[in-house]
């Protein structure tokens, strides 16, 4: 199986390039804030009302979502992404296995997707902060889980960054038409580490 392949598995594709079109709404919650706290009051007003409409109601997922959503950004429909038009970081076929339409999907849907398909399906809620935002992180963008190794939550997660980035580094190596998506994929690598560190990153 192709390199790729493995990306597609898990139907959220971070394929996200320096000219993605961001959410106004995403952006703009992130500009007086600091989103480098587990905890969901420094999460953005409109990804915490959003989280509560999707029925949530888990700080550390809050706290997750909202620095996913800022790398995913809002509507993308890249003619390289093989994942096809994405909404919130959904692309179109998740959105039908969902019964939605990834055109109209709106954000507490999105989000009730990431929690359940991702947060969950990935371990993450049972990974302590910030490690949990890195495995979160990895499953969204490639589907994969990499090993922990660390003698804390915080290297634990830079670890697990780091493997991710690797992984990027062999897509683009193995298959060249992917390179138009390198300076994205490692520019997520470096906002990561930086919210893994407490830090409120832009993007």
């Amino acid at each position: 199986m192709e390199i790729f392949n493995n990306l597609m598995m898990c139907g959220v594709v971070g394929f996200t390039a320096l000219n993605l079109l961001q959410s106004p709404v995403i952006q703009q919650s992130f500009s007086n804030i600091n989103s480098g706290n587990v905890s969901a009051a420094n999460a953005p007003e409109d990804i915490k009302k959003a989280v509560s409409e999707a029925g949530i109601n888990d700080e550390q997922f809050t706290w997750a979502i909202a620095h996913i959503l800022k790398v995913e950004g809002g509507w993308s429909n890249h003619p390289s992404d093989r994942g096809g038009a994405t909404k919130y970081g959904i692309i179109e076929s998740v959105a039908k296995r969902h019964g939605l339409n990834v055109s109209s999907i709106t954000l507490p849907q999105a989000i009730k997707i990431y929690h359940t398909d991702y947060w969950i399906a990935s371990g993450a809620n049972k990974a302590p902060n910030p490690l949990n935002l890195a495995i979160m992180n990895s499953y969204v963008n490639s589907g994969r889980k990499w090993s922990i190794s660390g003698s804390n939550p915080q290297e634990q997660a830079l670890n697990y960054i780091n493997q991710q980035d690797n992984y990027y580094t062999q897509i683009y190596t193995s298959n060249p038409s992917q390179t138009v998506f390198k300076s994205g994929w490692h520019r997520r690598t470096e906002y990561m580490k930086k919210a893994i560190k407490g830090e409120n990153p832009s993007w």
